[in-house]
């Protein structure tokens, strides 16, 4: 009898361990899975607000495009909702000081070049936040690399965008 008590005991204590050990993994391979979709989210998100600033400079180059910049407004209201307060407020005052440069730029402003050479640096400064943040190595080629790219919406130049 006391034998058989004792193998009760054991298959219950074996399903209660391997249901809690069973039920930690899942959470932990869930959370993970949630990290590795942030991240694949903060990814295309940061790309979205480099290419609306790089479209938007393009059009303002040819006096085209709206004040309003729809698309670079939703892509910083998508960063504000998902990165950290440091980042999201640097996406926030890029994105006004484009607006407003890629404004200047569209009514043929004298001035506007110059400080366009500032918004490309305040966005190079935080293209160096969006790599940090997502874990990839900064160093100074990545700034050229960019450039050549045409991330800046001047393929192949050093001009600012």
């Amino acid at each position: 009898m006391a034998t058989a008590i004792i193998a009760i005991v054991g298959s219950l204590l074996g399903v209660v361990l391997g249901s809690a050990l069973s039920f930690l993994g899942q959470k932990s391979m869930a959370s993970r899975t949630r990290g590795w979709k942030l991240e694949d989210i903060k990814r295309e998100s940061y790309a979205d607000f480099l290419q609306s600033i790089s479209s938007s400079y393009a059009k303002a180059k040819a006096g085209k495009g709206d004040p309003e910049e729809a698309d670079l407004l939703r892509a910083t209201a998508v960063i504000e909702l998902i990165a950290e307060s440091a980042i999201s407020d640097q996406a926030r005052l890029l994105q006004e000081q484009i607006t407003d440069v890629h404004a200047r730029l569209r009514q043929k402003d004298d001035t506007a070049e110059e400080e366009a050479a500032e918004a490309d640096q305040a966005r190079r400064d935080l293209i160096r936040r969006f790599k940090t943040d997502l874990g990839i190595q900064v160093d100074g080629e990545d700034d050229h690399a960019a450039r050549r790219a045409g991330v800046s919406g001047q393929p192949g130049t050093d001009q600012p965008g």
